[in-house]
């Protein structure tokens, strides 16, 4: 049910993260800086493709949810593809929390818990989305494999 604009915009969005993520393999020896411009692209065109798509399915929502159903059904639209380690991950940014919590510096780790531990996770999200068939894979190792 989706409509074509929304394949091509989804296309685009996807090619726009693969580019992202080989661009940050090869300047990974180079520059931190430009490593983090890249990592931060990815995650744009990440997130604008999951608003996209929660905006293309928000008419395909049942009608009369109330404040918690419509929650649910936005989180939904947000939530990333299956993959083996999304459980283990959960349970991983769990334990970080928690430690942010009882920490001595609750706001300086809280910075490191948001400016470091979800730019990872987000980047991990943006690979299991883009990388979905051998080829693209290949093509990856290959730009991993070069530097």
């Amino acid at each position: 049910m989706m409509s074509g604009s929304n394949n091509f915009f989804g296309s685009f969005c996807d090619k726009a993260m693969f580019f992202s993520l080989c661009s940050m393999i090869c300047v990974l020896p180079v520059s931190i800086a430009v490593l983090d411009s890249f990592a931060g692209l990815a995650i744009f065109f990440y997130l604008l493709k999951k608003i996209n798509r929660m905006i293309v399915q928000w008419p395909l929502r049942p009608k009369g949810l109330k404040y918690v159903g419509t929650l649910i059904h936005i989180l939904n639209g947000f939530s990333p593809r299956l993959a083996i380690l999304n459980r283990p991950l959960q349970i991983l940014a769990l334990a970080f929390f928690i430690s942010v919590v009882f920490s001595q510096y609750p706001q300086l780790s809280l910075y490191a818990y948001l400016g470091k531990y979800l730019k990872y996770i987000f980047l991990y999200f943006c690979c299991v989305e883009v990388l979905v068939n051998e080829k693209k894979a290949q093509i990856f190792l290959i730009f991993f494999s070069l530097p």
